[in-house]
C-alpha cells in the first residue's frame, strides 16, 4: 500500500511539474514588421499588436493593426480581430450562415499550438456539401519563448500564406 501511495504522489509531481513547464502564449505582443509577412498583396503591415490569452483549455487573441494601401499608399486603415479556440483536440462547429459551416480544432505541441479550420460550403437547396476546404493557423514560441511566429497555411500548400513575427511588450 505504501509503495502505490508514493508511486501515485511521484505521478501528481510529474504532472504539475509538465504542466508548469507547458510554454504560456499569454501576453501583450509587438509585431516585427520588418521580418512579417501580411497576406494582403494590396497592403503593406505598418504596425501589429496582439493581447493573447492562453489556458490550457483555450487560447484567446485580440490583434490590432495599421495598414497602408499599396494603391493608395497615403491611406492607413485599422484591421483589428479577435478569435477564441479551444485546445481539447475536439473539433468544434459554427454554422457561420445557414450555406457555411467552420469546423476548428485546436492541438498544443510543446511551444506549438496547431489550430485546424475546416470549411463546408452547401447547396442552400439540396443541403449536400459542395466544397471542402481546410487551412491550418499555427503559433509558435520561438528563440527560447521570446519570439511568437503566427503563420497561416493553406491547405494542398507547404508554404504559409501568412507569417507574422511578435516579441514580447
Amino acid at each position: 500500500m505504501r509503495k502505490l501511495s508514493f508511486l501515485s504522489l511521484f505521478l501528481c509531481v510529474l504532472a504539475a511539474t509538465t504542466i508548469a513547464q507547458s510554454p504560456n502564449f499569454s501576453g501583450e505582443w509587438i509585431a516585427d514588421v520588418k521580418r512579417s509577412r501580411f497576406d494582403d498583396k494590396y497592403a503593406e503591415l505598418v504596425s501589429m499588436s496582439m493581447s493573447v490569452t492562453h489556458t490550457p483549455a483555450e487560447i484567446k487573441w485580440y490583434k490590432s493593426a495599421k495598414v497602408k494601401q499599396t494603391t493608395a499608399p497615403f491611406e492607413l486603415s485599422d484591421r483589428s480581430g479577435s478569435d477564441n479556440y479551444a485546445l481539447d483536440g475536439k473539433p468544434h462547429g459554427n454554422q457561420l450562415y445557414p450555406t457555411l459551416e467552420v469546423t476548428n480544432q485546436g492541438v498544443v505541441e510543446g511551444a506549438k499550438i496547431t489550430i485546424t479550420k475546416n470549411y463546408e460550403r452547401k447547396n442552400a437547396l439540396t443541403n449536400a456539401v459542395e466544397s471542402r476546404t481546410r487551412s491550418f493557423i499555427i503559433l509558435e514560441l520561438i528563440e527560447e519563448g521570446k519570439t511568437l511566429k503566427m503563420y497561416r497555411v493553406d491547405d494542398g500548400t507547404a508554404k504559409p500564406t501568412e507569417e507574422l513575427y511578435f516579441a514580447r511588450k
